[in-house]
C-alpha cells in the first residue's frame, strides 16, 4: 500500500536525494514533495509506480467488461461467429 505519511519540500530533497530514493526503494512508501508548503509532486519506487499501474490497468478492464455485460444484458451483442458485413 502507498503511505503519504513522508513529506519534504523540494530544498530539502535536493539535499538528501540520496537518502529519500534509497527510503523508497527500501519501503514502497510514496515521498510527497512541498514548495512554499503546497503539495507539488509525489515521489514513488519503480516497483510501486509498477504495483500502482498494474492496479490502474486492472480496474480498468473491470470497467470495460462491466459495460460489455451491460450492453449483452441489454440485447446488443451479436453472434462473434457471425461475419461483419
Amino acid at each position: 500500500m502507498i503511505s503519504t505519511r513522508h513529506t519534504q519540500s523540494l530544498d530539502e530533497f535536493r539535499r538528501k536525494a540520496t537518502e529519500t530514493l534509497d527510503r523508497l526503494s527500501q519501503t514502497g512508501e510514496a515521498e510527497i514533495l512541498t514548495v512554499d508548503g503546497e503539495a507539488r509532486a509525489v515521489l514513488l519506487s519503480p516497483a510501486a509506480y509498477d504495483e500502482l499501474a498494474e492496479a490502474s490497468n486492472v480496474s480498468r478492464d473491470v470497467t470495460v467488461i462491466r459495460q460489455a455485460v451491460r450492453e449483452l444484458d441489454d440485447g446488443k451483442g451479436r453472434d462473434a461467429r457471425q461475419p461483419v458485413c
